[in-house]
This record gives structure tokens, sequence and C-alpha cells, in this order.
């Protein structure tokens, strides 16, 4: 039979319902089996789903925060390689008058004219800044020393920036993974409740309503 069937596989473990449905669902079932228990009844099944609950969703709200964080982080990134992509026309001038357009320094300086680094990606601009930074260093004298210390910072922001984003990324992913886990153990502990309780009162579907709100878990489509 289908219908017995159904009962070994968790009902609540479905992808389409989001974090938010199922964090409304737990706590109206927390309080549902409060309201069930005036003389500590159920207080086993209370002490065991609150626990299950608040490690779940203590641990997504740490997501969350994380991920917030990364972005914020991300753009700051991005905002670090626009800077730079904006001085790099300035330095070409200057290297334009202090050596000339055809010179073999300013060939080194941008083998592939201005193109290389106004594409240049979040990935790539770390080579082309140290390239400029290790030329304007060679040729400082005749740059200046101002040039040097501008490209100089805007490395260093950009590389402040990148490894601060890259090591938010990991936290996130580390904490994506632990909320998949106290999600499956909130989802594991909701369904013994409702066979804990389904098998406590057998032919009484009316007592579904006692202890669980059904519409709370309508999938996203």
């Amino acid at each position: 039979m289908q219908a017995l069937r159904t009962l070994f596989g968790n009902p609540f473990n479905i992808r389409t319902i989001r974090d938010a449905r199922i964090a409304e669902f737990a706590r109206d079932h927390i309080e549902r089996l409060r309201r069930a228990s005036p003389n500590g009844a159920y207080q086993s099944l209370l002490t065991e789903t609150e626990s299950a609950y608040f490690a779940c969703f203590g641990t997504m709200t740490a997501e969350d925060q994380a991920t917030a964080e990364r972005e914020g982080l991300t753009q700051t990134t991005r905002d670090a390689l626009v800077a730079f992509k904006a001085a790099v026309p300035d330095l070409e001038a200057a290297v334009r008058v202090a050596f000339g357009k055809s010179s073999p320094t300013h060939e080194s300086f941008f083998p592939h004219g201005l193109t290389e680094y106004h594409k240049a990606t979040l990935t790539t601009v770390p080579v082309l800044m140290e390239r400029l930074v290790s030329l304007i260093t060679t040729h400082e004298a005749k740059l200046g020393a101002s040039i040097l210390a501008r490209f100089t910072q805007l490395r260093t922001d950009f590389s402040g920036a990148r490894k601060a984003q890259q090591a938010k990324k990991g936290a996130v992913s580390q904490l994506k993974a632990a909320s998949k886990e106290t999600r499956s153990a909130l989802e594991l502990r909701l369904w013994k409740n409702a066979l804990l309780l389904a098998a406590e009162h057998v032919g009484q579907p009316d007592q579904l309503g006692v202890f669980f709100d059904p519409t709370r878990l309508k999938p996203t489509r």
C-alpha cells in the first residue's frame, strides 16, 4: 500500500520548502506542543524539538550574516578594481611623457596597450598590479615617488579586500554545509514527533490540528 509506504519517508525533507516555512512550521509546532502539555506530558519532545530548532536557525542566522558580509566585501573588492583601472590612464600618460610612446619602456608597461588593463578581472588583475608596481619601482626616478605610492596603495587595497572576500567565502561555504546538516536534523525531529504523536492518537485524525498546522508547509513553486 502506498499509504503505508509514506510512513517510512520523511514528509518534511522537501527541498522546495523554504527555510522560512520550516521555521514557521516548527515554531508553531513547538507552541502547540507546549499548549498540549500543561502537565509536562510532552516535555521530552518539547526539549528535543526546541534544541533542534535553535541549532538549525542559529546556524542559518550566522550563514545569512556571513553571506551579507561576503557581499559587502565583494563590492569593496570590485571598487578597488575600478579604482585601479581608473588610475592606469594617468600612469600611461606619465610613462608616455617620460619615455615616449614608442619606447621600449612604454612597451614594457603596456605590451597590449590600455585594453589589457581595462579588461582586467578580479582574477587577472593581481598579476597586472604586480607588473606595474615592479616597473614603477624600477623607473621611480623619472616617474616620481607619488605615482609609486599611489599604485602601491591600489595594490594593497585590492589585495586586502580580495583576501577578506575569499576568506569570508570559505566561511559561508562551511556555514551552508552546517545549515544543511542542522535542517536535516530538525526535519528528522519533526518526523519522529509526527510518528510518535500519530501512534499515540491512532484513529483520531482530528488530533492532527492539536500538534501541527500543515498549511504552513506549502512548497515554493
